[in-house]
C-alpha cells in the first residue's frame, strides 16, 4: 500500500457495513444501514453523501460493476431496488448518486447486489472451469489434445499425439455427472455423441493411473 490517510468514524456514521473504490482509486465510498459517505483518498477530507432517518430503506452491500458504477443492494424489506452511484470518479456531488432507481422484478437476495463474473479477466489455461479459452485444442503433459468437429452433432474424434497406453475419455456435463465413458486406444479415434444432451461437456482424459487433461466439447 501506499499514500496511506488514516480514516477515523465518529459515532455519528459508525462502522461500515461495505467499501468500494472508485475505478480511479481517488475515491472510497462507505455505507452503513442508513448512511452513504465518500471519501477523498488525494485530499484526505469526506463528504456525507446521503443520511436517512432510522426508518426505511437501509443499505445492504454494494459493487463497483464493469460499467463503471457502484450498485447499492437495499435490505430488511428493500431488496426490490438498487441505488447507484453513476459517477464514483467525480468529487461530491458530481458523483451522482440516485436512490432506489434501478427496480428488479424479482427480489434479490437479502443485502446483496447482483454477483456479476469479470469477463475481462482472461482465459485461465489450464483449467477444466474455464470456459473462455479455446475449446478445440488443450495441451495435457506436452501431447496436443484436439476434439474435431467442435461443435458436434453425430459423432465427434478425439485426437492425441504421441499416445503412450491407453486412455479413458471420460464426458462429464456441467452438473459434474458423467454420462458417457469409453477407451482410447489409438492416436484417432471417433465416439459416437449422437445420444447425449444438446450442451456443454468436458472431456476428461485419463491414463491408467490419474487425470492427464481436460477439454472442451460443445453437442449441438
Amino acid at each position: 500500500f501506499s499514500n496511506f490517510h488514516p480514516i477515523v468514524y465518529t459515532s455519528d456514521t459508525e462502522a461500515y457495513l461495505t467499501l468500494d473504490f472508485s475505478p480511479n482509486g481517488r475515491f472510497l465510498y462507505g455505507s452503513n444501514n442508513n448512511y452513504l459517505v465518500q471519501f477523498d483518498i488525494l485530499n484526505g477530507d469526506s463528504e456525507l453523501l446521503i443520511k436517512y432517518s432510522d426508518s426505511l430503506p437501509y443499505f445492504g452491500l454494494s459493487a463497483l460493476m464493469l460499467d463503471g458504477k457502484i450498485y447499492m443492494a437495499g435490505w430488511s424489506g428493500d431488496n426490490e431496488y438498487l441505488s447507484v452511484i453513476d459517477s464514483p470518479d467525480l468529487k461530491y456531488p458530481d458523483c451522482a448518486f440516485h436512490l432506489r432507481s434501478v427496480y428488479i422484478p424479482n427480489s434479490i437476495q437479502l443485502g446483496q447486489p447482483p454477483n456479476f463474473p469479470n469477463y475481462n479477466l482472461g482465459p485461465l489455461i489450464g483449467s477444466g472451469c474455464d470456459t473462455i479459452s479455446d475449446i478445440k485444442r488443450q495441451v495435457i503433459d506436452g501431447k496436443q489434445i484436439r476434439i474435431v468437429p467442435n461443435p458436434a452433432n453425430d459423432y465427434c474424434t478425439i485426437q492425441l499425439q504421441r499416445l503412450e497406453g491407453f486412455y479413458t475419455a471420460q464426458f462429464v456435463d456441467i452438473t459434474g455427472r458423467v454420462i458417457l465413458s469409453t477407451k482410447i486406444t489409438n492416436s484417432t479415434t471417433q465416439i459416437p455423441i449422437s445420444n447425449l444432451p444438446a450442451g456443454l461437456y468436458f472431456v476428461k482424459i485419463s491414463d491408467a493411473s490419474q487425470q492427464v487433461g481436460v477439454a472442451k466439447l460443445i453437442k449441438q
